[in-house]
């Protein structure tokens, strides 16, 4: 249990304290005035991750920029939250499960020498995720 709170806080403290963004509960939400980011962690062998629909339906698409933030390994993974849910989910690709409830499952997977993609693992949808620095990061959120 200790390795996998180690790795689903990994690198968190550089979203609040590099990117000045507040965690919403204990959730992979994280928020700041103008910005509304889902940031999964994926450290684990198999490059996985979980979209769940719990956190999707705190996104007001409406008044919020939404960003989907990997927290793979060493780098942070960006796409845009709005083309995730157009393109990347839908009701016939969620997976429900008592514990965890609706949610999507993804793998990230290296596509080049420096880009990776998000396969959605029961849809096969996929969305190119972009890596980006810190300092990134600071200017589209």
């Amino acid at each position: 249990m200790g390795d996998n709170t180690a790795a689903t806080n990994l690198n968190r403290e550089i979203l609040i304290r590099n990117l000045g963004l507040q965690q919403y509960k204990n959730t992979s939400i994280y928020t700041n005035n103008r910005c509304f980011v889902i940031s999964p962690s994926s450290q684990n062998t198999y490059g996985w991750f979980d979209l769940r629909q719990i956190n999707l339906d705190r996104f007001d698409a409406t008044n919020d920029r939404g960003h989907l933030l990997v927290r793979f390994k060493d780098e942070f993974l960006w796409a845009d939250l709005n083309y995730i849910i157009q393109y990347c989910i839908s009701d016939e690709s969620s997976v429900y499960t008592p514990s965890i409830g609706v949610h999507w499952k993804f793998n990230v997977v290296k596509d080049s020498e420096d880009s990776y993609i998000a396969v959605n693992r029961t849809g096969k949808q996929i969305c190119k995720l972009i890596s980006m620095s810190v300092d990134e990061l600071k200017r589209i959120m």
